[in-house]
């Protein structure tokens, strides 16, 4: 019996150890712990460099522009100062800067209240100009295409101690509007870089005419001195209609002053166009854009 009863326990022992698996392996386990994801971010500030201060965000943002009383051929300059303020520190970012929302206006002259300087009314709907009678333009300006006769040369990044930078656009400030300008890198956590921008109020001849307000002819079959004839004082230094004045009806389209002449040119007459802009006023939004790549 005891036999038979060891027998049995050795049986029942191997069909559990058949059945539970073997009796020995190898194992090892490691746990990770606290593991996250945390994202990254981007931050574009701006600083105004006149005065200083900063760093700005919307709604916050000072103007940065502001150019008063310009006159024809004159140069007025701004710098601002971006900063890309994002982590990690290091990641390639770009910049960009867009003009936008123009909008337009006459802006009253102190001394006399008028809102129109008489230049302005003779320029825009025609009058008298050392003793030419000249055809008014119509409305300039004040129709919101002041931006088309202001040059505009942006630099970036510029140095102010050199007083250099790549420009990143040069042309009429209007070829700008609701355009994305890349102005370029501005990556996480570098220096803060500056913008700087000039606007030239250029002084439109009359020879230019054509290209910047319409097409030609401006004088050639207009009646330029408002006696009910045509052309029938060509520019030639000849009073060809008899009227006391020499060419004031001029025939041709190089308009109704000679701008190689000496003279003409001390006077400023052959620019007579530019004053179709006194004391219009263009206003405008920049939205400045970063883009992380």
């Amino acid at each position: 019996m005891k036999n038979i009863f060891l027998s049995v326990v050795v049986v029942t022992t191997l069909l559990a150890a058949g059945l539970g698996g073997t009796f020995a392996h190898f194992s090892d386990t490691e746990e990770s712990l606290d593991n996250f994801v945390q994202v990254g971010s981007i931050d574009l500030k701006v600083y105004t460099k006149s005065p200083v201060g900063g760093p700005f965000d919307d709604p916050d943002v000072p103007l940065l522009i502001s150019a008063i009383d310009m006159q024809p051929c004159e140069s007025k300059d701004f710098t601002w100062q971006l900063k890309n303020t994002g982590q990690p520190a290091g990641d390639v970012c770009n910049v960009y800067m867009h003009v936008k929302n123009p909008g337009c206006e006459n802006v009253t002259v102190i001394h006399t209240g008028e809102a129109r300087p008489e230049p302005e009314v003779v320029a825009e709907d025609g009058g008298w100009l050392g003793q030419v009678y000249t055809p008014g333009l119509g409305p300039q300006g004040d129709i919101c295409n002041l931006l088309d006769f202001i040059e505009l040369t942006v630099y970036y990044p510029w140095n102010q101690v050199t007083k250099t930078g790549p420009v990143v656009f040069t042309g009429m400030a209007g070829d700008i509007v609701c355009d994305n300008l890349l102005l370029g890198r501005l990556d996480k956590c570098d220096d803060p870089q500056d913008v700087h921008v000039v606007f030239h109020l250029y002084d439109i001849s009359e020879d230019d005419l054509g290209a910047l307000i319409g097409p030609d002819p401006y004088f050639l079959g207009v009646d330029n001195d408002g006696d009910g004839l045509v052309d029938e004082d060509p520019r030639d230094g000849i009073d060809n209609d008899v009227d006391g004045l020499v060419d004031e009806d001029p025939a041709d389209e190089t308009g109704h002053f000679d701008g190689t002449d000496a003279d003409i040119i001390a006077k400023c007459w052959d620019h007579w166009p530019t004053n179709a802009l006194m004391k219009d006023k263009v206003t405008f939004d920049i939205l400045f854009s970063l883009v992380q790549g």
